[in-house]
């Protein structure tokens, strides 16, 4: 090959000037000709097999939607006169339906000699030898109830193909022949004038005459060489000259560019050195701004919980109210623009790591319900079958899209659901967000990711924020190598859509995360009934019942679901009392809102489940229904917390804050002692011992992390008190700090009552406990 090759290149430069021009100018040609030729036919195939796909996915559509019917009434004869109308199209060969089992249920074939095919197990288009096969669900309200498989021959394909290949043939004789043509007639403008060239080169060279000038005729390139010949032999003395000087210079030229680069690098480290001087110092700066917006905000925040919580009046109540509520509003900007400022420089920091996914679905909506004021919103989590138990991502950054969604979709939703769904789509785990708020106009929808943006002004206004959550959801996703997507309508509200890439814990591809139920659950529940449960939850619950093996009767059941969703409790203990009623002696559950669990349950009902319907919580009710010796084993759901009055020592230089603090625990029946700083608190625990210590971070004389150091090592571990560290400062360093110092617990500034009773609860809970306290939140 190489030989051939070489010869063949060897042939080429050895032809004359004018032949190689009409060589190259008809292997151009013949290449761009052809190229040109077969992309037509390539596009023109192409065209004509999606025109083809087009036509086999109309039939199929109107075919599916016809014989919905048919199928779900087992009547084939119906179907079989749908199918039989398309012998009169040429290119069909075959119609077959099956129904949802893979049976046959019609069939039309033009050779009547062929057999069915069988059910086929893919969807959409499919080649197979000479025939194009079209698969399509037959669906009804959502369900499979069968399929449709529709087979096209391709000979009107072969005859296009063959057509165009002639056309193409053709094109590129004709094409070539005339640029040979035209070539063989134009090529002696170039070649002429280099001839003369040539025959001048040779006469300078053989009579060593400099004074000869060959004539230029024009002003293109061979006119520009001739030039260039002609100054040549003035010039080549003065290059001889010149390239002396040039040697002579040429160290000292390499001597100032040795020293230019090294002074650029200089400077290069210097403004690198600039440069993280500078970033550290806005870390510092965003930790003390944290810090100082923070620390005044729990004092407000307490307080605020305090007297909602002290039987004023109920004008006063309103007054309190909306302080609180602009305390959370002016939280999430602090938060938001704190968060905005930290991805904006590049400090996004994705750690992957295993995780259980229902749970981590489930916490998300238990925090976002943790911050509901609407009691007349429902709140519904949908788990698809196949998704997986365990998975390998950020969990934080994940939880804090999701949080971010539902936030969104709970300020814009008055009244209605909002749907938290999780599936898996191909290789990527997909969860959206669906409210029935206020909704989108479609050409507002593409700002709604731009940072300091919100759809409409008057959103603003009207429900607070100043656009941050979204613009942060979508660079958090960006950066997990995932996409983003939103549909709206205005007033009937909006679905958005997160795809990130799917990596399970390991190559176990088992999907559990739904889990099953015991099986003497299923054996004692023969089936289940609702009683006036909104449409969207009783699916959801039919379709997590379905996936457990539970079946569904009006008439002849023994467990009752009624629903107690409303907006009073009056109105919710009402509800109850129907679906009790409704019973007749037999089990019941009761859904209602968190808000209502202790009237319900001071009003005689037991088992409740709680919006949202959580996968693990409606599993331990059932459990608990069946069989309640499992209820009293439960520290899920019969948690007790020692209400033991606890000796509290707050170690804070805040004075709005000790106050708030102490009036707080105070009010739950503690003592509290206080200290202004670190050194002041370890004199007052070295004379009196503590039980719980809340521990400021940011304080003069002794920080908090130094105290809670000399706590660690200076006083015997059968002592050590439960170390609860308050803070404003959110960065990750900062919790790796506080976690190397030993803290059992971080608060983030401002707290919050109900923040103040998980940690006294975790202190009951782990007092005992020698396990390492978990940062991972």
């Amino acid at each position: 090959m190489k030989d051939f090759i070489a010869k063949t290149k060897s042939l080429f430069f050895n032809l004359r000037i004018s032949n190689k021009i009409i060589s190259v100018a008809a292997i151009s040609s013949l290449i761009t000709l052809t190229i040109l030729c077969s992309i037509s036919f390539y596009r023109e195939r192409n065209s004509y097999v999606q025109r083809k796909i087009t036509e086999l996915e109309t039939l199929a559509r109107i075919l599916s939607s016809n014989t919905v019917a048919s199928l779900r009434f087992d009547d084939p004869f119906t179907a079989n006169e749908y199918v039989q109308s398309l012998q009169h199209d040429p290119a069909i060969e075959s119609v077959s339906i099956y129904n949802n089992k893979g049976d046959l249920f019609s069939h039309y074939s033009r050779d009547l000699t062929a057999s069915a095919y069988p059910a086929p197990d893919f969807q959409g288009q499919q080649w197979q030898g000479d025939s194009l096969y079209y698969a399509r669900p037959i669906a009804l309200n959502g369900v499979e109830i069968g399929s449709l498989l529709l087979k096209s021959n391709t000979s009107a394909l072969k005859s296009a193909i063959r057509e165009s290949l002639l056309i193409g043939f053709v094109l590129v004789l004709g094409g070539l022949a005339i640029t040979i043509a035209l070539v063989r007639r134009m090529q002696g403008t170039i070649t002429n004038p280099i001839k003369q060239l040539a025959t001048l080169s040779e006469s300078i060279s053989r009579e060593k005459d400099y004074n000869q000038r060959l004539e230029k005729l024009g002003e293109d390139e061979i006119g520009t060489l001739i030039d260039s010949f002609n100054h040549m032999l003035e010039t080549i003395q003065q290059q001889d000259k010149a390239l002396r000087k040039i040697n002579l210079s040429l160290g000292r030229i390499v001597e100032e560019r040795t020293l230019n680069l090294r002074l650029k690098n200089d400077e290069l480290r210097e403004a690198s050195e600039a440069t993280q001087v500078a970033s550290n110092a806005k870390s510092d700066f965003l930790a003390t701004i944290s810090h100082e917006l923070r620390t005044p905000m729990t004092a407000i925040v307490g307080l605020s919980e305090l007297l909602l919580n002290s039987g004023i009046s109920d004008e006063h109540q309103r007054s309190i109210k909306v302080i609180a509520d602009s305390s959370d509003v002016l939280l999430k900007l602090i938060d938001d623009l704190l968060d905005f400022s930290a991805i904006e420089s590049g400090k996004i920091d994705l750690k992957d790591a295993p995780f259980d996914l229902l749970q981590a679905l489930e916490d998300t909506l238990e925090i976002n319900i943790s911050r509901a004021t609407k009691a007349n919103i429902t709140y519904i989590l949908n788990c698809s079958k196949d998704l997986p138990q365990r998975i390998v991502c950020d969990i934080t950054r994940l939880k804090q899209i999701m949080l971010n969604l539902l936030s969104n979709a709970q300020k814009f939703t008055e009244s209605g659901q909002i749907i938290l769904d999780a599936s898996v789509e191909k290789e990527s785990l997909c969860i959206s967000v669906q409210d029935t708020g206020i909704g989108i106009p479609q050409d507002k929808v593409q700002l709604l990711f731009d940072q300091f943006t919100q759809a409409d002004n008057s959103s603003t206004r009207k429900y607070g924020g100043v656009g941050l959550g979204l613009a942060i959801t979508k660079r958090l996703v960006t950066a997990m190598g995932g996409t983003i997507d939103v549909f709206s309508k205005e007033h009937k509200g909006s679905v958005f859509t997160v795809k990130i890439p799917l990596k399970l814990e390991s190559d176990n591809h088992t999907t559990v995360a739904i889990g099953n139920l015991d099986e003497h659950v299923k054996s004692s529940i023969s089936s289940i009934s609702f009683l006036n449960l909104e449409a969207s939850l009783e699916d959801s619950l039919k379709s997590l019942f379905s996936n457990w093996g539970l079946r569904f009767s009006s008439t002849d059941y023994n467990l009752l679901i009624a629903s107690a969703i409303a907006n009073s409790e009056t109105d919710a203990c009402d509800l109850a009392a129907r679906g009790k009623v409704a019973s007749s002696g037999q089990n019941y559950i009761v859904i209602c809102n968190k808000l209502h669990v202790a009237a319900l349950r001071k009003d005689g009902h037991e088992h409740l489940i709680t919006t949202p319907v959580l996968l693990t919580q409606t599993r331990k009710i059932l459990s608990v229904l069946c069989d309640p010796a499992i209820g009293a084993q439960s520290p899920i759901l019969r948690r007790s917390i020692s209400t033991k009055p606890l000796k509290i020592l707050l170690i804070e230089d805040h004075q709005a804050t000790q106050d708030t603090l102490a009036s707080l625990m105070e009010q739950e029946g503690h003592s509290i002692d206080v200290a202004d700083n670190g050194e002041e608190g370890l004199k007052l625990l070295k004379a009196k011992s503590y039980d719980i210590i809340f521990m400021d971070i940011h304080m003069p004389v002794m920080d908090g992390i130094e105290c809670t150091k000399r706590i660690r090592s200076d006083f015997p571990k059968e002592s050590q008190p439960w170390i609860i560290a308050f803070t404003a400062n959110a960065q990750k360093s900062a919790a790796l700090e506080l976690q190397e110092a030993k803290v059992d617990e971080i608060l983030y500034k401002p707290v919050k009552l109900e923040r103040l009773h998980e940690s006294l609860e975790n202190f009951h809970l782990n007092h005992s406990s020698t396990q390492s306290p978990d940062f991972s939140n």
